[in-house]
C-alpha cells in the first residue's frame, strides 16, 4: 500500500466536503484535477488546486488588495474578508502570525514559501489546526519563509 505524507489538500477537501460547503456543490471546479472518493465526494490533492478552487468559487484574490489595515477594520465591523498577503522575511512571518491571531476569525489558509513549501490548512482563529496534530506552524517555527499567504474567511454559522 502506498503511503502519502503530504495530505494537506486532501484534508482541506475533506473538511469542505463534510461542512456546509461540499466541493461538489461549488459552481466551478478545477478541470481535470479532482478525484472522486468512495463517498462520491470530490477531493483535490494539491495546494495549488485548493487555491484555484477557492479563487474560482469564493473570491479572486488579486495583487491589488487593500492594505491589511483596511481589511482588518472591515473584519472588526463584521464583514467577511478574504485576503492575500505577501512577505519577504521570517520576521514578517512572525509579525503576521500575531496579526492573524488578532482578527479572531476562522478560515482556510494556503501558503507558498521557500524551499518548495506548499501547505494548506484550517485556521481556528488562534492557530493552524494541524499544529494540534504535531505539524509545524510555518509562520513561526521553521526556517521556511512563507512568501504568499491566502486566507478565505469562514463566517460562523455558514
Amino acid at each position: 500500500m502506498d503511503k502519502y505524507y503530504n495530505t494537506c489538500a486532501l484534508r482541506v477537501s475533506y473538511a469542505l466536503n463534510y461542512s456546509t460547503h461540499p466541493i461538489n456543490t461549488m459552481d466551478r471546479q478545477v478541470m481535470g484535477r479532482g478525484y472522486q472518493g468512495d463517498d462520491k465526494q470530490t477531493y483535490y490533492l494539491g495546494v495549488f488546486d485548493i487555491i484555484e478552487l477557492l479563487k474560482l468559487n469564493w473570491k479572486e484574490l488579486t495583487w491589488k488588495q487593500p492594505t491589511y489595515t483596511q481589511v482588518k477594520e472591515k473584519i472588526k465591523c463584521g464583514c467577511s474578508e478574504d485576503f492575500y498577503h505577501n512577505m519577504t522575511s521570517k520576521d514578517e512571518n512572525q509579525q503576521f502570525f500575531e496579526e492573524l491571531q488578532s482578527i479572531q476569525r476562522k478560515g482556510i489558509v494556503a501558503m507558498i514559501g521557500t524551499s518548495g513549501l506548499r501547505h494548506t490548512t484550517l485556521w481556528n482563529g488562534n492557530d493552524f489546526v494541524d499544529v494540534d496534530f504535531g505539524y509545524y506552524n510555518f509562520l513561526k517555527e521553521t526556517n521556511y519563509i512563507v512568501k504568499d499567504l491566502y486566507f478565505w474567511d469562514l463566517i460562523e454559522g455558514e
